[in-house]
């Protein structure tokens, strides 16, 4: 799948939106504190559900084979491209749903170098369409690990460490495809590392145990037989049983939420009975209730499964009297009382449920029971699985309705582990699971060390980062990756409790990684790495004198990025940050530093002209400016903020305070020759357009 999608990146457009960089932007911001954990989840939804809404435009045309659908992908079959936008019809959703899991495990893994295109699966009309945001590869894609290409050692090192964060254990063919971008990033693009198949295949196309389930539950084991373990947890079956509590009409959407956040695939539904059953069997009313609540999603996925078998392989999506007849005939067929027998049987044969101890039979009669007297609550449950509803026939008359079709989406790349609130809750559980050295070190830890440090427990949090650091080095050896991550974390925690006694400790520390790094990692990742070196020593500026420290790592990250090609404006992303350091340590007194503020402008106004408007670049030129007019260099300062400006105004959902960047630019106007400039100053408080 991926070749084709690699094959279209090289359309990628400047012109048109980059949702893939606003992914990954969201991705990359810090998350220190609660605070910052919170507002970098809102934004990666954000973006996410803004991509949806985008791409759903050109599913819905490529459904319906609209004249203005998104291009089709020349000598490839059902494949489309528009608007920085890759979207591919899939045979069936769960393939689309076990490539969107596989991805999503690698976010999952919070990976040190590794990311994946923000990827998203939407359903119409029972047709699955996988929409993928395009990343900047280029003409002559750069593959860096995978077949055909020489492995990469920090990406051998960076697969096995997510293999290990999610206790996922590595296939005898590992299948991971990872490209390197003009964005510097390096990104997975198909991979078998992050997921387990239930019948212990490689088929994309099979269930799979997912890594929320080995996440969220200690009890499940990372192999392919002990899937529904995850039902003898007692939190879990009191998830399950909480679902009676909801109203009536949602409590089928509890019971598929419930299971779907817990990793359990749907298709387990009679597993989750016995369980339940098994666990509750003294309260036979709950038992009850809560079997009636089952069958009715299981009849409901049933149609629904029917249903999409059907217009996916007749692609009776571009039909819209077609999809109709099929839906209606696929209702009929499961509530007319002619046929309720063969149908009971195959919701049975479905979810694999037998006789063999006389389940069957009482389910049976249960299914019969629901679908006689619940058949409302089945139609509404199937429409809104399928994303079908009720509506006036387009001639108008009342007393005639059709069937409306919206989009839904099937997939999403957000792990629910981004969310700090559960992180919080399942850091208790992480403190007293012991998996394994592998896992504790790869997923354990960071996220104790993570939580403690969110919740002001700063002793805590020094002592399990000392103690990772301790224990990996120990078993991996001082020049390992993973040794070095380790430290990377301790590092940057000692930074953040500024003693004269932390910051030499983090800045030898910080000697030791570059040069371990120099031999085991790309000049990318060394050029992230001096960048939050000098960004921690610039916090600690305060402590000891160490600004002239930081402009040293600042002017190394910019040769090496230099060195990648990533002054452009793909890279401006990256290449920008060692300069916005510079800055900074003009703004802490370095008023001698090594390189002159003014010979900054020109590097900024070369890559505010390359680079597509964005917030990361209009804030660089507006600190920039700032500094500029603040050492009174106001012809300079005054061309950085107009040109900020423009940029801002440019920039599509733009989180900056655009009318603060409007007074500063007045304000060095005014300061700069309040008679020469009155009128212009005039113009543009009014806002009026700036030439």
């Amino acid at each position: 799948m991926d070749r084709v999608y690699i094959k279209c990146c090289s359309a990628f457009s400047s012109a048109a939106a980059n949702w893939n960089e606003a992914y990954q932007v969201a991705l990359e911001m810090g998350d220190s504190t609660m605070q910052l954990a919170t507002a970098r989840l809102e934004e990666l939804l954000r973006v996410e559900r803004a991509f949806e809404e985008a791409a759903a435009q050109g599913a819905m045309r490529i459904v319906t084979m609209d004249p203005n659908a998104p291009r089709s992908v020349p000598k490839e079959l059902l494949c489309y491209r528009d608007m920085n936008i890759f979207y591919r019809v899939l045979p069936d959703g769960r393939s689309g749903r076990n490539i969107v899991a596989t991805l999503r495990g690698v976010l999952q893994s919070r990976s040190a170098s590794l990311t994946v295109p923000l990827t998203s699966l939407l359903m119409y009309r029972g047709i699955p369409v996988l929409a993928q945001a395009l990343a900047p590869f280029g003409t002559e894609p750069i593959k860096i690990y995978g077949d055909g290409a020489e492995s990469d050692p920090e990406v051998a090192a960076e697969v096995e460490i997510i293999a290990d964060a999610l206790r996922t254990p590595l296939p005898d063919q590992v299948l991971c495809e990872v490209y390197r971008s003009l964005d510097g990033r390096m990104y997975v693009t198909n991979t078998n590392i992050t997921t387990i198949a239930l019948d212990d295949s490689m088929l994309i196309g099979s269930p799979l145990k997912r890594p929320e389930m080995l996440a969220l539950c200690p009890c499940v084991t990372a192999t392919c037989e002990d899937t529904l373990s995850v039902l003898h947890n007692a939190v879990v079956m009191e998830a399950l049983w909480r679902v009676l509590d909801a109203a009536v009409d949602q409590q089928c959407r509890r019971l598929s939420d419930t299971l779907h956040f817990y990793g359990v695939n749907l298709c387990l539904l009679g597993g989750v009975l016995d369980a339940f059953a098994e666990r509750y069997g003294d309260a036979a009313d709950d038992v009850q209730r809560f079997t009636e609540v089952v069958a009715i999603e299981m009849i409901a996925r049933t149609i629904k499964q029917e249903f999409y078998a059907e217009v996916q392989a007749k692609r009776l999506g571009v039909d819209e009297v077609g999809v109709n007849t099929c839906y209606a005939r696929h209702l009929r067929a499961a509530l007319h009382s002619e046929h309720r027998e063969r149908f009971s049987q195959l919701v049975l044969r479905k979810y694999a449920i037998d006789n063999g101890s006389g389940h069957a039979d009482g389910l049976l009669r249960v299914l019969l029971d629901v679908r006689r007297d619940r058949c409302s609550a089945i139609v509404e449950r199937v429409s809104w699985l399928i994303g079908a509803c009720s509506a006036p026939s387009a001639d108008g008359a009342e007393s005639r309705r059709t069937v409306a079709w919206a989009f839904l989406v099937a997939g999403r790349i957000t792990p629910c582990l981004c969310d700090p609130k559960l992180m919080c809750s399942l850091e208790p559980l992480y403190r007293s699971w012991r998996t394994g050295e592998a896992h504790c070190f790869a997923c354990c830890y960071p996220l104790q060390v993570k939580v403690a440090m969110w919740q002001g427990r700063v002793g805590d949090g020094l002592n399990l980062a000392s103690t990772a650091v301790e224990q990996v080095t120990a078993r991996y050896g001082n020049t390992s990756i993973r040794a070095v991550q380790a430290q990377r974390t301790f590092m940057k925690l000692l930074f953040t409790i500024p003693s004269l006694e932390n910051v030499r400790e983090a800045y030898s520390m910080a000697t030791c990684i570059l040069e371990v790094y120099k031999d085991h990692a790309g000049p990318i990742t060394r050029a992230k790495c001096h960048i939050e070196v000098g960004y921690c020593l610039l916090g600690a500026s305060a402590v000891m004198n160490v600004v002239g420290e930081a402009a040293r790592h600042f002017q190394a990250a910019e040769q090496l990025l230099l060195l990648a090609s990533l002054r452009s404006s793909n890279g401006a992303w990256l290449y920008l940050q060692p300069s916005l350091g510079l800055v900074r340590c003009r703004q802490l007194g370095q008023q001698d530093g090594p390189v002159p503020l003014k010979a900054l402008v020109a590097d900024a106004l070369y890559l505010s002209r390359a680079a597509a408007p964005a917030d990361y670049c209009t804030k660089y030129l507006w600190v920039l400016g700032m500094e500029l007019a603040a050492e009174r260099h106001y012809a300079e300062s005054a061309q950085i903020l107009t040109t900020a400006y423009r940029m801002a105004k440019r920039t599509q959902r733009t989180r900056l305070d655009v009318d603060r960047l409007h007074g500063d630019t007045l304000r060095v106007y005014s300061d700069w020759d309040p008679e020469q400039y009155a009128a212009y100053c005039t113009a543009i408080a009014e806002g009026a357009r700036v030439p």
